[in-house]
């Protein structure tokens, strides 16, 4: 894992970004950046299955394009040969995961006020 930068939150935990290039690299609570439906988005990592190139992911997903934004547990395929995965981690990863289990089901999506950036940034910090 080659660190990218490093921040000092308020509250004096660390937020840590950096590229994902291996399995090593991915932490459950850690935060990725992948293409989901053609965008770019953002997940909370709650498991990973390193034997089948899978991760279960927490995150603002849809059914489709124009479907309803929910909070959902998902499946995601990774490939590290063709995917660029930035990834963000923290000091609290089992408190991330919780934060998150905690909004399953959340229908506010905003792209404005709560984005699925801004639903993984809170389950870091608030």
């Amino acid at each position: 894992m080659l660190v990218v930068d490093t921040y000092l939150h308020t509250n004096g935990s660390f937020l840590r970004i950096y590229n994902a290039y291996a399995w090593s690299d991915i932490e459950t609570g850690c935060i990725l950046e992948y293409t989901y439906h053609g965008f770019k988005h953002h997940s909370v990592v709650t498991k990973i299955y390193k034997e089948a190139d899978r991760i279960q992911v927490i995150h603002y997903g849809f059914a489709h394009i124009f479907g309803t934004q929910s909070v959902v547990r998902e499946v995601i395929q990774l490939d590290f040969k063709t995917d660029n995965i930035p990834a963000f981690t923290h000091n609290e990863p089992d408190v991330v995961v919780e934060k998150a289990k905690g909004r399953l089901g959340e229908q506010r999506w905003s792209i404005a006020t709560n984005s699925g950036l801004t639903f993984c940034m809170c389950c870091l910090f608030n």
